[in-house]
């Protein structure tokens, strides 16, 4: 058992945008965990609240972390915040979670321009000499490249792995393939319909793919259209938001997690995934091989 600080610390989080199944949201929530378990207490705030427990998370007012020893400050797309937390006169420290090139939106003006000014602001954070971290040596290494030569990494904690019972499967049940993360070009979603359309007569008869999360309108607009296209109604599921009970329940049946995305930061659902003892199978490109360590699938997409 830890020893809890002798002095009572408090360590507040913000980040711009907060909402249920949000990779970042969950990674305060996590923090805030691990540090509440070593007697250090904290809030987390955000200016956009959605989908969340009355409570769990506050709205932001510059006098919402007048109070703390520390404030950490979550940066991945543009914050129009970022002037105003920088005036508050209390020590600070930035927890950097990378996010995809802006090449992938060029169909959305509105992310092509978030993810700009994210970056941008990244450039005010440096010449403001505030502490730089990120969730992986992927994000470390880019926040290096942008001006920030000590960075380090700050990992997820208290993922302690989770009790899963295992049967032993019928060899003709159904498989059921899951992919949990934001509907947006660069998780390539659309390959993984494609794979499974090719790999389909390879499954068990009513065998599903369950893509998990919501996104860019304009591209699950296109899921939707691809998915009947190929015929594949009755077996893809594009789920929508889902409650946190709701998606432990897909991870309690899913016999493969599948990630074949571009660009990951960490990808938290991976290691949800893990915890669950559900196989993983990824493409090892950005942040994701990191992630893995070795664990799980490796394979490649040719042409891709």
């Amino acid at each position: 058992m830890r020893e809890p600080f002798k002095q009572a610390l408090t360590v507040h989080q913000y980040h711009f945008r907060a909402s249920a199944g949000e990779a970042i949201t969950q990674h305060m929530l996590l923090i805030q965990q691990a540090l509440a378990e070593v007697g250090v207490s904290g809030k987390i705030f955000s200016s956009e609240i959605k989908n969340l427990p009355q409570g769990r998370v506050h709205k932001w007012s510059l006098d919402s972390a007048w109070d703390c020893d520390l404030l950490l400050i979550h940066h991945s797309q543009a914050n129009p915040e970022v002037k105003s937390l920088s005036r508050l006169e209390i020590p600070k420290a930035l927890i950097y979670h990378s996010q995809p090139p802006e090449s992938f939106y060029v169909h959305d003006r509105d992310m092509f321009r978030n993810l700009i000014q994210g970056k941008k602001q990244l450039s005010f954070w440096k010449h403001q000499n505030v502490p730089a971290f990120a969730v992986s040596q992927f994000g470390v290494n880019e926040l290096k490249k942008l001006g920030f030569p000590r960075a380090e990494i700050l990992p997820l904690m208290h993922l302690e792995p989770q009790s899963a019972a295992l049967e032993d499967a019928e060899p003709l049940e159904p498989k059921h393939l899951l992919f949990v993360g934001k509907l947006m070009p660069h998780k390539r979603q659309a390959q993984l319909i494609e794979l499974f359309f090719y790999l389909k007569s390879e499954f068990p008869k009513g065998s599903q793919l369950h893509l998990v999360g919501t996104g860019d309108p304009l591209y699950t607009k296109y899921l939707k259209l691809l998915v009947k296209q190929l015929g594949l109604s009755s077996f893809v599921t594009l789920t929508g938001k889902l409650t946190e009970a709701e998606l432990k329940n897909y991870y309690s049946f899913a016999d493969a997690f599948i990630c074949v995305s571009d660009h990951e930061g960490f990808c938290l659902p991976v290691v949800e995934a893990m915890q669950q003892q559900v196989p993983v199978f990824y493409r090892p490109h950005s942040g994701i091989q990191e992630t893995m360590a070795g664990a799980g699938v490796e394979f490649l997409l040719l042409g891709r």
